[in-house]
């Protein structure tokens, strides 16, 4: 008797699976993940097919975008460039992949461009802070968040940082809308672009709610 066998077929891959494959794609097409996650990400394309499909179609839309057409002496300016790399998943964009797979309510994520201009905010930060999207978006996290009893010091600890491109953690005194004010530790991470310079950042934020605050 003989047996025949069967092509497997994947399987589809369930909502989660989706979402994590997309953003492991995004975040390495990003360049916001550091060597050793590159490195683990790259093993995975290796026996991922979805994986490796969703990186490859994102980095040849960053390829085509960014390399000069075929007997052209330079590609595009530094703006197109920069305008390119703040949102170089055009499949599904960086903003619509921090709405998609941030929801924790402990986790707040604000976005910021090279400026420290806020162009993005989750609803969990929006509800830390009491300020909606709207009010945030363009303005300085000074502008608003910022008030008496905020540590100078570890303000300029995080300007230093921004202005080098460095990822740092600090924890800081904010003010929320209706002026109370309330510590959170925040880490922020910079955007960086194909030739590691920074092309905006990502804050991930908590309240550090029993942390009494100074009278």
């Amino acid at each position: 008797m003989k047996f025949h066998r069967t092509p497997l077929t994947p399987l589809p891959a369930s909502p989660q699976d989706a979402e994590l494959t997309q953003a492991k794609a995004i975040c390495y097409t990003l360049g916001v993940l550091s060597e050793s996650e590159r490195f683990q990400v790259e093993v995975e394309m290796e026996r991922d097919a979805r994986l490796r499909e969703q990186t490859v179609r994102r980095l040849e839309t960053a390829a085509a975008s960014l390399l000069p057409e075929p007997g052209e002496a330079a590609g595009p300016s530094p703006v197109v460039k920069a305008q390119v790399l703040r949102s170089i998943d055009v499949l599904s964009g960086l903003e619509s992949f921090m709405a998609q797979f941030v929801r924790s309510p402990h986790d707040c994520i604000v976005v910021t461009d090279t400026t420290s201009h806020i162009t993005w905010a989750n609803a969990a930060f929006s509800k830390m802070c009491g300020y909606s999207l709207d009010e945030l978006k363009g303005k300085k996290p000074g502008q608003l968040l910022h008030g008496p009893r905020t540590s100078p010091r570890v303000l300029r600890r995080l300007r230093k940082a921004i202005h080098l491109g460095k990822k740092r953690t600090e924890e800081v005194i904010n003010y929320h809308k209706n002026g109370h004010p309330y510590w959170v530790r925040l880490t922020i991470s910079p955007i960086v672009d194909t030739e590691g310079k920074a092309c905006g950042f990502i804050s991930v934020e908590r309240e550090l709610a029993s942390k009494p605050v100074p009278r």
